[in-house]
């Protein structure tokens, strides 16, 4: 016994068992590492797909109108299915909780709140998306994974995959003119929605809006314009170039735009070369080039001094027969909105001027109107105002410019073979909550836009002899014509949906 003893004690047999009883455990760590830590990335990484998926469908819809959410939602519910490999379930991923949004945190490590919830479907700008509330499950959307190592290890049965994902939608407009008009409405209800709402009839286009600019240092209020920073450089040059030129050569973003600040005390000479108006200052070269020319259509109503292409009107008052221009409204700067009332009565008489803008450029002037004795088969009348912007196209379309031996509306100055295939009377401008922003008349900085919209200007920025206006110089006049909107006919505008978390 004593020697079996002995033997037994220098027996090293078996002793690879303790080691293989260690490393069993790390190797069962390392399976269950590898392979259930793995099929649950997998899934993970799925289900943000389907987040990510689920996102961009919905904020591809959320354009500003008033049934962009339940547009978004109808998106969401039909235009996505993302299945998972390894979870528990062989059904599509579907079933999901969103949260439309009008405002993200500044900061990504910020946590989204109610603050940040769009009241309004016109005002959601983004989509929040969620496989997996927080302490509970989303209808069909569970999705877990059975463990088969980690159990060992003291994992439970299954674990559980979630994602959450937050999309936005922004618009973006090119060869756009720098301009920004502060809302007119902000003092009334600074939405997107109400804004849309005013010009969503032939009524509210009709208005004529003066806008005004700011004086140096002064806050912007409703009804100022101002300018955007011009793509092609810094400093007044460059923004009279934009806003004269064809292609203004400026890409702007709605989430995003630069106000210009210094001197544009001369913009408006570029704006009047819409008008084949070349004035003193501007480069000569711009009269023989078809970058800077003008509209088709450049009736305005008055003969220019010192020849066709000078900027100041002659010094006799305006008299019949000459062409009419498009009259303004009687009542400007309704309730501070700087927006006139739609009666085309330029006369402040009370009566509507359309009929008499008829027999004097389209009919036989007689002082009387008649539709037939006129040659008016529009069917409009001072019962039935078109829009100034019609009546401009009308005369384009029609070939019925006025021409007559005290004005010819067709352009005369610039030599190039003029052409209709960009509307020069037509300005783009971007419209800014000013009084929510604090801009102020020195101020700068990248700003969100409210909207981008398309304009008609109605006459030149030109003070005219006999009016006992003053302030021409200063004040764009403009009669709206749509808002731009993403997936319109409007070539200036693209849409920009992308991932923010």
């Amino acid at each position: 016994m004593p020697g079996l003893f002995r033997r037994l004690a220098r027996d090293e047999g078996g002793a690879a068992l303790v080691y293989v009883s260690v490393a069993l455990t790390v190797f069962m760590g390392f399976a269950a590492l590898v392979i259930d830590g793995s099929r649950l990335f997998t899934l993970d990484t799925e289900m943000q797909s389907a987040a990510d998926a689920l996102a961009l469908a919905g904020a591809a819809e959320l354009d500003g109108n008033a049934d962009s959410t339940e547009r978004a939602t109808a998106a969401m519910d039909n235009l996505v299915r993302n299945f998972e490999t390894f979870g528990d379930s062989g059904t599509p991923i579907t079933g999901y909780s969103a949260r439309f949004l009008d405002s993200l945190p500044a900061s990504d490590a910020d946590e989204i709140t109610a603050d940040h919830v769009a009241d309004d479907p016109a005002e959601a700008r983004f989509v929040e998306v969620r496989l997996l509330e927080e302490g509970g499950d989303i209808g069909d959307n569970t999705r877990s994974i059975n463990m088969t190592f980690a159990t060992v290890l003291g994992s439970g049965d299954t674990v559980k995959g979630g994602a959450v994902a937050v999309a936005g939608f922004t618009a973006a407009v090119c060869k756009f003119t720098p301009l920004f008009m502060c809302n007119p409405f902000e003092s009334t209800n600074p939405s997107l929605g109400y804004f849309t709402e005013q010009f969503s009839t032939t009524e509210g286009k009709r208005r004529i809006i003066a806008l005004k600019k700011s004086g140096a240092g002064a806050s912007y209020v409703p009804g100022n314009f101002g300018f955007l920073e011009s793509n092609t450089g810094p400093g007044a040059k460059a923004l009279g170039e934009s806003l004269a030129a064809v292609d203004p050569g400026t890409c702007y973003r709605q989430d995003g735009v630069e106000t210009k600040t210094g001197s544009t005390n001369s913009v408006h000479k570029a704006i009047n070369v819409r008008f084949d108006l070349y004035a003193n200052g501007l480069p000569g070269n711009w009269k023989n080039s078809a970058e800077y020319r003008p509209s088709v259509n450049v009736t305005k109503g008055y003969l220019t001094g010192g020849g066709a292409c000078n900027s100041a009107p002659d010094n006799d008052p305006l008299t019949a027969p000459n062409p009419l221009p498009l009259p303004r409204d009687s009542y400007i700067d309704h309730e501070g909105t700087r927006l006139g009332n739609g009666d085309w009565d330029g006369d402040d008489d009370g009566e509507p001027d359309f009929e008499k803008y008829w027999d004097t450029n389209h009919g036989n002037q007689d002082g009387v109107y008649d539709a037939a004795a006129d040659g008016n088969t529009t069917g409009w009348d001072n019962d039935n105002l078109p829009t100034r912007y019609d009546v401009y196209r009308w005369e384009i379309d029609n070939e019925e410019i006025p021409n007559t031996a005290w004005e010819n509306g067709n352009p005369r100055c610039n030599t190039t073979d003029v052409s209709d295939e960009v509307d020069r009377r037509i300005i783009y401008a971007a419209v800014l909550n000013c009084i929510e922003l604090g801009l102020t008349g020195g101020s700068g900085g990248t700003v969100p836009a409210l909207t981008f919209v398309k304009m008609f200007i109605t006459e030149p920025m030109t003070k005219l002899p006999g009016t006992g206006h003053t302030d021409e110089d200063s004040t764009l006049y403009v009669e709206m014509v749509d808002i731009v909107k993403p997936g319109t006919a409007n070539a200036v505008v693209h849409d920009i949906v992308q991932l923010y978390r």
